[in-house]
């Protein structure tokens, strides 16, 4: 909704400038457009080829070099250096008149010239996914890693959990026994996780992929007793619904990761 309200009162300053240039010429306005957008875009390489270097002499702590990225991967922040809401909130609140009901000086060619400017540099996304693709950025592992972290981390403290908890609600020892096997089957995949090869991995792959199956002939066998009017459409979504979330639980396809 903010974006969309930007856009609106950028084509109403602009267009409303436009009509109202009377402080100079339309070809001489197009024209101040096209070298403030120059400076503008030229004044965000310039700043992003250089005060990284300078931050480098100045701090040398280890922790700074680990943030430092090549030159080739700042044109993507160069380049994505897009005018928007705070140059148009800028410039709107120039006052129409001053001290005495004086017109402002060129208010309505300030006006044009920052709208100008942002339709302009927002025209930079269109080589925006080539210059990602000429940047040649890392693979960010870090997503990856945390959630293995956490997803250890939180078994392990499970686990260790099971007795003390198993105790307070008074489970029986099936089913501490029952708990206990299916996180630590859990845990073992979490070790086994990143290689294709380990037979635990290749079984609880196999061990998926059937489930998986099982679940959409259940969804077919559901269809069929709605198709022979053995059930209703209401029971049909309940138990549609209890499949979709069993099959969310048993996938392990991760959203967040791919």
């Amino acid at each position: 909704m903010l974006s969309s309200a930007l856009f609106v009162l950028v084509g109403l300053s602009a267009q409303s400038a436009f009509r109202g240039l009377t402080s100079t010429s339309l070809l001489r306005a197009l024209a101040d457009t096209l070298v403030v957008t120059a400076v503008v875009i030229g004044m965000r390489w310039v700043w992003t080829y250089t005060t990284p270097y300078l931050i480098r002499l100045v701090d040398r702590r280890p922790a700074q070099r680990l943030r430092r990225i090549g030159a080739r991967q700042r044109t993507v922040s160069a380049v994505a250096g897009f005018r928007g809401a705070v140059s148009l909130a800028a410039v709107l609140a120039v006052p129409h008149t001053i001290g005495s009901g004086t017109p402002f000086p060129d208010r309505d060619l300030i006006v044009l010239i920052t709208c100008g400017v942002i339709v302009l540099t927002l025209l930079q996304a269109l080589v925006l996914p080539a210059v990602v693709r000429f940047a040649r950025l890392p693979v960010d592992t870090s997503v990856a890693e945390e959630l293995h972290l956490a997803e250890v981390f939180t078994l392990d403290a499970a686990i260790e959990a099971i007795d003390s908890t198993a105790a307070e609600l008074g489970s029986g020892d099936l089913v501490v026994k029952r708990v206990r096997h299916e996180l630590d089957k859990q845990r073992t995949l979490l070790a086994a996780s990143g290689s294709d090869g380990d037979p635990v991995v290749q079984h609880d792959d196999q061990y998926t992929s059937l489930l998986l199956a099982i679940i959409a002939r259940r969804r077919e066998a559901l269809l069929e007793l709605r198709d022979e009017q053995r059930i209703d459409d209401i029971v049909l979504r309940r138990v549609q619904a209890r499949l979709d979330i069993e099959e969310v639980r048993i996938s392990r396809a991760d959203p967040v990761v791919e």
